[in-house]
């Protein structure tokens, strides 16, 4: 387990919260793909889970080794890392399981701006009706275009822009409801050193989910995703 002031804490390449797996026993990398090798598995033989749903494409710039995760450090409560052992309900994956829980609001009222070398972001959150409902919403930006433009970088413009959102009531002592939106958008323009080839690339990724819980009891409970991906 890797608690949000733990995962900042980890030296990592792009501001990037997955890359915290790389410093884990068993974890292979070459210091810049976003999936570490675990166990000496393929990179796609790793479930990523976010709040309760697998993400197929968990990771920005996919022509580029994928540097950059979706998943913005600032609204991670933690992940989970399963390097073997991990149960059915997980499905068919061969080498580990990545399960990622969002912040919950530490605060009625929580607003937030950042800045750095790669992302510029924003963050606020609050709670409402009685701390029965909270909700949070996020939304990141890389500035690798403009460092590109100051070091004058002949290779290209890489840029992406990811943003996500999360709502959550509490009906009754027993029953929970929450909404989740998790998007992306990517764009490449990539140009060979010797200018032989040249690629302009876009991608976007959008998932949608809804989760309904409820307690039948001290021992029996439930949970139901539907979702759009």
């Amino acid at each position: 387990l890797l608690t949000q002031d733990e995962i900042e804490g980890l030296p990592r390449f792009a501001d990037d919260s997955l890359k915290a797996v790389h410093r884990l026993p068993g974890a292979a990398s070459n210091g810049l793909a976003g999936l570490a090798n675990i166990r000496g598995g393929e990179a796609n033989e790793t479930l990523v889970v976010f709040d309760g749903l697998p993400l197929y494409e968990p990771f920005h710039l996919r022509l580029l080794l994928s540097p950059a995760s979706l998943l913005d450090p600032r609204v991670l409560g933690g992940l989970d890392v399963h390097a073997g052992g991990f149960t059915a309900e997980f499905g068919d994956r061969m080498s580990a399981v990545i399960e990622a829980t969002s912040l919950g609001p530490t605060s009625d009222q929580y607003y937030e701006l950042g800045l750095s070398l790669f992302h510029a972001n924003a963050l606020a959150s609050q709670r409402f009706d009685g701390d029965r409902g909270q909700w949070l919403a996020a939304v990141r930006r890389s500035n690798l275009d403009e460092v590109a433009d100051l070091v004058e970088s002949e290779i290209g413009e890489p840029s992406y822009i990811d943003g996500f959102g999360r709502i959550d009531y509490a009906f009754s002592p027993d029953t929970r409801g929450s909404l989740h939106v998790l998007l992306s958008s990517d764009r490449a323009e990539v140009l060979k050193s010797d200018e032989t080839e040249f690629a302009d690339v876009e991608y976007r990724n959008s998932y949608v989910w809804g989760t309904l819980e409820h307690d039948f009891s001290a021992a029996l409970g439930g949970r139901a995703i539907l979702s759009y991906t």
